[in-house]
């Protein structure tokens, strides 16, 4: 219809200079607020839905023209708000009214309140939605919820994240969400630039406490937040929502510490299922979520390779990393495996439990069960009544759509499916006919699309023997050596191998500040995160084991540090089945062979006696 759109955009312009227009609350009588402030909501949300209709229409307004006019309803908006602030603190002057009217005067504080929270969280929306131009007004049959938002990049959208992500000069890799260059470490060959601290210590947490008090602790929630008061603590909510995107920076002690996002999900609001507890902060574990998270913004990489000892917490790391992602990712696919199905299945449930104890706000719309023993689909949900099928809205465009699965451990699991995210779980312990090289051949191009890394795998293992599974598993992982790559910057598996020895992460030598303590000196002690007092680090406490186990002989030493790995040559020692001759000797002979420069005074190969004379 001709000229339709101005006339539209006329009523719209009328409408914010009527919520715009100055009111002398003093003069309002206190019975007669309650009606006056509600009608600042309807015509906030009756302007809202004009420019709905608007952008939906025939005559739809030009993408310019749309923020501009969003633009003024958020000014409206905000003018709205400090309006009801001021009726919402107005005293009532119960001498000036009529007994029977003072009930009508209180009513109305609530109403205003109510006003004010849902005026201020569509606001908040408004805005990050402009910012991000992505502007959307729908209605929905199934109201999708801010993970959905989050997901459609309405507020904090990735594009505005990780735009360098390679320090070319110190051939580092910047895993900091806004481009900033810190400090760089080193793991395992491969160099890290964190972000660099803020400048301003208040947007560093703990910097009012005393030096001795900076450690972790978990923030609680406002405890009056439930689904029902959603609106109140936007703030709050949309301030988490931030942190998955930008992590967040803690003291400890006097050291500025930045915390990924999937770290501070996994420390904050992903529940373990072996305890019902969240995360402790430790060191080593931080490093763990920095490599994972440098392969997943390196886009030469597929994923890492860890080689742990027992307990490292390398499959918890993942779940946090797998819910952060599935819960923001659209139309993705995410798969998990073990050594059998029912590890899977088991390494799967820790997932689930995360996200059923997950705040309501991070929670997508779940198409199917939640507690779901074999899958996890996050969309929507069907709909069977007579309104839905009159309104016939089939559109599934607004929801997440991706799902996280098992399955068992087999050769050509995952083969031929396109893979966002990968937890190959104790990928050393895959037993012939089972191969963890020949699955993962199957499983590497489905993480790619025309040679471009679409995908990421977590791939981490204790060691069984080199016959059970750990022969192939330590190919793999010399296969990703990050100082040998080929011309297109990749490791011969697409991988980065990291190695964390046992004795830099164990629970018992691990103080509140998240420091394992490896070796003390006479007289020194500390007490645990758990108050006890500790005189021996975690590196003597493993050699007071080892050498118990070495008086029960060769086979149980050598178990034993393969099972908690000083050196990467512990982890890939081999089992003994027998002891004819001092196996130990024979692993350091090897280790020293494996290490040591060829040159003109040594020579391999296989040696006979001369004349075949034995002793000769």
């Amino acid at each position: 219809m001709r000229g339709l759109s101005d006339d539209i955009e006329i009523a719209i312009k009328d409408a914010i200079r009527g919520m715009n227009l100055d009111i002398n609350i003093l003069d309002v009588d206190d019975d007669k607020l309650a009606r006056l402030m509600s009608s600042r909501l309807d015509a906030f949300s009756s302007t809202k839905e004009m420019i709905k209709l608007w952008q939906d229409s025939p005559n739809a307004p030009s993408d310019s023209k749309l923020k501009q006019n969003i633009t003024e309803l958020i000014r409206s908006g905000e003018n709205s708000i400090d309006v009801l602030r001021q009726a919402l603190r107005k005293k009532i002057e119960y001498a000036e009214l009529d007994a029977e009217k003072h009930g009508n005067a209180i009513k109305a504080k609530p109403i205003i309140y109510k006003s004010i929270t849902e005026i201020n969280r569509s606001v908040i929306e408004l805005k990050l939605q402009v910012e991000s131009d992505k502007i959307d007004l729908k209605n929905r049959e199934f109201k999708i919820g801010m993970p959905e938002k989050f997901a459609n990049q309405e507020f904090f959208p990735e594009k505005d994240y990780y735009k360098e992500w390679y320090n070319a000069e110190e051939d580092a890799i910047m895993i900091c969400p806004k481009g900033t260059k810190g400090e760089i470490i080193v793991l395992d060959n491969l160099k890290i630039q964190l972000p660099a601290p803020p400048s301003n210590k208040k947007n560093i947490l703990y910097h009012r406490l005393p030096v001795e008090e900076r450690y972790w602790r978990r923030p609680e929630p406002p405890k009056g937040l439930t689904p029902e008061t959603e609106d109140a603590y936007v703030d709050y909510i949309m301030e988490e929502f931030r942190r998955r995107r930008e992590g967040l920076w803690i003291y400890i002690k006097d050291k500025p510490v930045w915390i990924t996002p999937a770290h501070y999900l996994g420390l904050t609001h992903n529940k373990m299922l072996d305890t019902g507890n969240y995360k402790e902060f430790r060191w080593a574990q931080c490093q763990m979520y920095y490599f994972a998270l440098a392969c997943i913004v390196d886009p030469r990489c597929y994923g890492e390779l860890f080689v742990k000892g027992r307990r490292t917490g390398f499959t918890e790391v993942t779940i946090d990393f797998l819910v952060n992602d599935s819960t923001s990712m659209k139309n993705a696919l995410m798969g998990i495996t073990s050594k059998t199905g029912d590890d899977a299945q088991e390494a799967f449930l820790k997932y689930s439990y995360g996200v059923q104890n997950l705040p309501f706000f991070f929670q997508p719309v779940v198409k199917g069960k939640i507690d779901d023993r074999n899958k996890m689909e996050f969309g929507k949900v069907s709909e069977n009544t007579k309104e839905a099928k009159k309104k016939r809205d089939t559109s599934t465009d607004d929801y997440l759509n991706t799902k996280v699965d098992w399955m068992n451990a087999t050769t050509l699991a995952y083969d031929s499916k396109r893979l966002k995210r990968y937890l190959c779980d104790e990928g050393g312990k895959r037993e012939r006919p089972q191969n963890i090289i020949d699955h993962w051949g199957n499983v590497k191009p489905t993480m790619a699309t025309g040679g471009k890394v679409v995908g990421k795998c977590f791939m981490g293992s204790t060691l069984n023997p080199k016959d059970k599974g750990g022969a192939e598993f330590e190919a793999l992982y010399y296969g990703s050596d990050v100082t040998q790559r080929n011309a297109n910057g990749r490791t011969s598996t697409g991988l980065y191998s990291f190695f964390l020895p046992a004795h830099k992460n164990m629970e018992d030598y691990t103080d509140k500040y998240g420091y394992c303590h490896e070796v003390l000196q006479p007289g020194e002690f500390f007490y645990n995160a758990q108050g006890v007092k500790m005189t021996i680090g975690a590196l003597q406490y493993l050699e007071n084991e080892f050498a118990s186990a070495r008086k029960m002989g060769g086979k149980a030493y050598n178990n034993s540090r393969r099972l908690e790995p000083i050196t990467i040559d512990d982890a890939f020692r081999d089992e003994i089945q027998e002891q004819l001759f001092d196996v130990e000797k024979i692993t350091q002979q090897i280790i020293h062979n494996k290490n040591v420069r060829i040159d003109e005074k040594l020579v391999r190969g296989n040696f006979y006696w001369k004349n075949n004379e034995p002793d000769t």
